[in-house]
């Protein structure tokens, strides 16, 4: 080999070491970067929309959308590949859901991200458990942990880690503000029970959704007296958040035994104070098994103040039929 060749083969040589180093340094030096970046987008969670769940099953497949509000800042656009985020609550693994692609542009970004999907359900029991902490506290906090690939400066960076510890505003039981009674009709009555329609309005002030909740049986009270069982007459509107109109059936057995509470409630609605209480004690108080322990804590009171004014009666009911029972 001449001279003029062997120089030219060491130069091609550290030429090619050097390029090598330099794709060692920007993809070991680029992860490490895409790394401190994912560490540094804010998220935070909305809420969370539970959309369906087949009745009467122990289903490990949920229809849930999700809000989650993104910040971050960063110099280069970036691509993430779907991926599969596993969840916790209590630190035990619940579940997981799908986090589809996402493009994260250049520059200070704030949005909102909404997201439908199925979440697959590992451990019912926990489910359950988070379920009935969102329907009974104020807050709940659960996490989230995902391993992503991400596409920047050209190269292909895997297993960057995007782990968060999430807050979600609960339900408190509907306690908070307490439900409006907006209507009541005394249907019919019969020798074997009363049928009483109830128009109530539920404003739903957590992040927590039960679209898919289905029909409600629930109980119910008046003052410390059991009353009757409440069926709700709408099922397809769930308990969404926000405000929503529900209509229930309320029956009340026609015994001796409901005459005194029947006489309360005749005398505390004619007197301008009428308290109800709506509970969720009962078994089958939904059709979805995975929240039968999530709405058992329910307890919604609704104070009746308004006499007859909005009330109605059936042809074959009158006041005289509740006092006089």
């Amino acid at each position: 080999m001449s001279k003029r060749r062997r120089i030219l083969a060491i130069g091609v040589s550290i030429m090619a070491v050097i390029v090598a180093i330099l794709l060692i340094v920007m993809f070991v030096g680029g992860k490490a970067y895409a790394q401190k970046y994912a560490n540094k987008v804010e998220i935070s969670l909305n809420s969370i929309d539970l959309k369906y769940v087949e009745p009467n099953v122990d289903t490990h497949t949920i229809d849930v959308e999700f809000s989650v509000h993104m910040k971050h800042d960063g110099p280069l656009e970036a691509r993430m590949d779907a991926a599969y985020a596993r969840l916790e609550f209590g630190g035990k693994t619940f579940g997981k859901v799908k986090i589809p692609q996402q493009k994260l542009q250049s520059g200070k970004q704030e949005y909102d991200l909404v997201v439908r999907s199925d979440v697959d359900i590992s451990d019912l029991a926990v489910l359950s458990s988070m379920s009935k902490a969102l329907v009974d506290e104020a807050e709940v906090s659960l996490s989230a942990f995902a391993e992503v690939t991400v596409h920047a400066f050209g190269l292909t960076y895997s297993g960057i880690k995007v782990n968060r510890d999430l807050k979600l505003k609960g339900l408190q039981k509907f306690a908070n503000p307490p439900p409006t009674l907006d209507a009541m009709k005394l249907n019919t009555c019969t020798d074997d029970a009363f049928k009483v329609l109830i128009n109530a309005t539920i404003d739903n002030i957590s992040g927590f959704g039960l679209d898919g909740i289905g029909q409600l049986n629930m109980t119910v009270y008046y003052d410390k007296s059991y009353l009757g069982y409440a069926v709700s007459t709408h099922p397809e509107r769930g308990l969404p958040r926000g405000n929503s109109t529900q209509e229930f059936e309320i029956t009340i057995a026609n015994t001796a035994a409901m005459k005194p509470t029947m006489l309360a409630m005749g005398l505390g609605i004619i007197g301008k104070r009428a308290q109800f209480y709506i509970t969720g004690e009962n078994p089958m108080a939904t059709q979805v098994n995975m929240l039968k322990e999530a709405v058992r804590p329910i307890n919604m009171s609704i104070l009746y103040t308004d006499a007859l004014e909005k009330v109605s009666f059936g042809p074959t009911c009158g006041i005289d039929k509740i006092v006089s029972f």
